[in-house]
């Protein structure tokens, strides 16, 4: 059996003003930073193999703060798990978005179906290059909903959870079949 911590990353400024950051490589601010050590402080003693993460600043940042508290001080960078490209709509608040583009049409976004195929065949990846580990993964809140969504048909996930940054989703890979035991854990953060 594969388990999986799939990590949203910690706040950027971006986060706390409500901008879709999608591929921007937004940084850590100093709360995503204190999250990053809050989530790291719960998780040592447990036991895992490895961590990644997606290419962009404030999912490895978080990474690596993680690793400092579980002793993994390597964080291996994979393919496939950043976030969705909004296109021209990076930058702009939920609100602007729907002002600028009341149809729904963004020039540039990565399509759904498109995004969603990336992000599960990513976890895919590090699920068949990591047998029998447990892994933490860290990403992005849009990736994350895609995968819950996918593995839960529809019942969580993108369209129905709004993700917490930090948040831990754990989930397992058995005979071929997913499943999600936890989704948007964020006790770490309530304990201070």
């Amino acid at each position: 059996m594969n388990t999986v911590y799939v990590v949203r990353h910690g706040e950027t400024d971006w986060n706390k003003a409500g901008k879709y950051q999608g591929i921007e490589d937004i940084e850590l601010n100093q709360e995503g930073e204190k999250q990053a050590h809050q989530l790291g402080r719960s998780l040592k003693g447990e036991h895992f193999d490895l961590i990644v993460s997606s290419h962009l600043q404030r999912a490895y940042k978080t990474a690596l703060i993680i690793g400092e508290y579980v002793g993994i001080h390597k964080v291996q960078v994979v393919d496939g798990v950043h976030e969705r490209d909004f296109g021209d709509a990076s930058g702009l608040t939920k609100e602007e978005r729907k002002e600028r583009y009341p149809d729904q049409v963004i020039p540039g976004m990565e399509p759904w179906e498109t995004f969603q195929e990336r992000v599960v065949q990513g976890l895919v990846n590090v699920m068949n290059t990591y047998t029998n580990k447990k892994v933490i993964m860290v990403s992005h809140g849009g990736t994350i909903n895609a995968i819950l969504h996918k593995f839960s048909n529809g019942e969580i996930g993108t369209g129905v959870t709004k993700l917490n940054n930090t948040c831990v989703n754990i989930l397992h890979f058995s005979n071929n079949q997913w499943q999600i035991e936890k989704f948007n854990c964020i006790k770490h953060l309530e304990i201070g």
